[in-house]
């Protein structure tokens, strides 16, 4: 019913923290990427501690609430248990998008600034609200979406995993019906900051497979961010 592919790039950074999953089943999959921040080893504890929980959540008895509940509050409470043993309580956290696939029913869910696209036709349809300041300005009216790339306030995220006190407020997405031909993008923001939304659609539509797609967005970015003090990128492409 789908096919997928995967880049996880380390760019210019010494670490690579993001992590991503696909978990397939016979009636459940779901598809996992998250950005993890620390440094040093700890946003890729971060990152991985969450995705590695969601394996563990979706493959059991399937609730579609249950299950997202578990990937974003277990999963806080499995990394701040994971804080607690590497006694790093300020800087191990991360944001986390995903994906479940029930059947041909579709239902996404976020944390912070790592995106889902959904395209249609070869045409961006919808994608997550990142939890950002410089989405926040957006949503306010003070500047506009296409000024959020290149923002000073960029990468200060507003929701990740990793909070002790705070609720973990995570936003769940509408459920919809995939059909053929039908496309959705998971992307840390090492990513997407390095490619526009009709780059994306271009290559969609120049390519065969998914593979290519991913393959000519990775050259893309790499072209556009290396030498940059690239970010680690990672995105996840899933075709029906």
């Amino acid at each position: 019913m789908f096919t997928y592919a995967i880049i996880h790039e380390q760019g210019d950074r010494d670490y690579q923290e993001d992590s991503v999953a696909v978990y397939p089943g016979k009636k459940v999959s779901s598809f996992w990427v998250a950005d993890g921040l620390g440094g040093h080893g700890g946003g890729k504890a971060a990152s991985q501690t969450v995705v590695e929980n969601c394996k563990n959540r979706s493959q059991k008895h399937f609730k579609l609430e249950e299950c997202f509940q578990n990937a974003f509050v277990t999963g806080n409470q499995k990394l701040v248990e994971e804080q607690d043993r590497r006694q790093n309580t300020k800087t191990m956290k991360t944001t986390l998008v995903g994906c479940i696939l029930e059947g041909r029913e579709l239902t996404w869910a976020h944390i912070g600034d790592s995106r889902m696209y959904l395209f249609r036709d070869e045409r961006v349809v919808t994608r997550t609200l990142d939890h950002s300041v410089p989405q926040m300005l957006v949503l306010g009216g003070q500047i506009q979406e296409s000024e959020i790339r290149s923002h000073p306030d960029r990468n200060r995220v507003l929701r990740v995993l990793g909070n002790r006190e705070d609720e973990i407020k995570y936003e769940v997405g509408r459920t919809l019906l995939v059909e053929k031909g039908m496309a959705f993008l998971l992307c840390t923001d090492g990513f997407w900051e390095w490619i526009l939304e009709s780059d994306m659609e271009g290559y969609l539509a120049e390519s065969a497979t998914v593979e290519q797609w991913l393959l000519l967005m990775k050259e893309h970015v790499l072209a556009h961010g290396k030498g940059n003090n690239m970010d680690n990128f990672t995105a996840l492409g899933v075709w029906f």
